[in-house]
């Protein structure tokens, strides 16, 4: 064999053995990974548990350990946004959370307790928020889109500049709620208690408010064009300004302050 041939040799049985060096090395870190995954810890009273994907692991520990290392955390890192998207938040209590500009929150978020939580700006978009208690807590221009809130405990939430385009709110308590220039367009709003809420300048196109309670609510300069309002409480609410063109009050209860011509 020539010097040629038996340099090509030598180059040909490097190449694959620098391949098979990097299958182990991969294997390695998979295995690794999937230690870390399992290693993971829990919560035990909160149930939170670290799912794999876009989250921040170590938000996500640091979150376990509680509310008061969390918030003192945010303060001390005010420039991260927390990406929690990958962690499963059922029945957690996080009371009075730092939570603000979240760039996405676990889709898992039912019975949790948001109580007096911070979420301005914060992304929900689809996240199951069934059941949980949002009670006083702040999530002005936050993004709840397509987000379910069924039973939701919303009583006096700041909602204002909210998008909650297509959410689903049946039977939700927002009791007292400031909903002014929130995007409620198409959303599910079905025997939900609006009593005395706040939706100056809130759009409402086509939204379902079928029994909903709206007595004493502030609709003056809302957009109901399309929305269903059968037999919706609508005893002492301001519609002032209000654009009705299209909606449906029949059987609707009570005499609204003002009902625009």
């Amino acid at each position: 064999m020539n010097q040629t041939g038996h340099r090509s040799i030598i180059m040909i049985w490097k190449f694959i053995r620098a391949g098979s060096l990097f299958q182990d090395n991969a294997a390695d870190g998979v295995g690794r990974a999937w230690n870390t995954r399992r290693a993971l810890p829990r919560d035990s009273e909160s149930g939170i548990r670290m799912f794999q994907g876009m989250a921040d692991q170590e938000q996500v520990i640091i979150l376990l350990e509680g509310v008061d290392k969390w918030n003192a955390w945010r303060d001390a890192n005010p420039g991260i946004s927390p990406d929690l998207s990958g962690a499963n938040l059922f029945e957690a209590d996080l009371t009075s959370a730092n939570l603000s500009n979240a760039i996405r929150l676990g889709a898992n978020l039912r019975d949790v307790n948001l109580t007096g939580a911070d979420l301005t700006g914060a992304n929900l978009s689809e996240a199951d928020l069934s059941g949980a208690n949002l009670s006083n807590a702040i999530l002005f221009g936050a993004n709840l889109r397509d987000a379910n809130l069924s039973g939701a405990d919303l009583w006096r939430a700041n909602l204002a500049m909210a998008n909650l385009r297509d959410a689903n709110l049946p039977g939700a308590d927002l009791y007292f709620a400031h909903l002014s220039n929130a995007n409620l367009s198409n959303a599910n709003l079905n025997g939900a208690n609006l009593n005395g809420a706040d939706l100056n300048g809130a759009d409402l196109f086509a939204a379902t408010l079928i029994m909903a309670n709206l007595e004493e609510a502030d609709l003056s300069g809302a957009s109901l064009i399309a929305a269903n309002l059968t037999s919706a409480n609508l005893n002492w609410a301001n519609l002032s300004e209000a654009i009705l063109f299209g909606a449906n009050l029949s059987r609707s209860i009570g005499v609204p302050v003002y009902v625009p011509e």
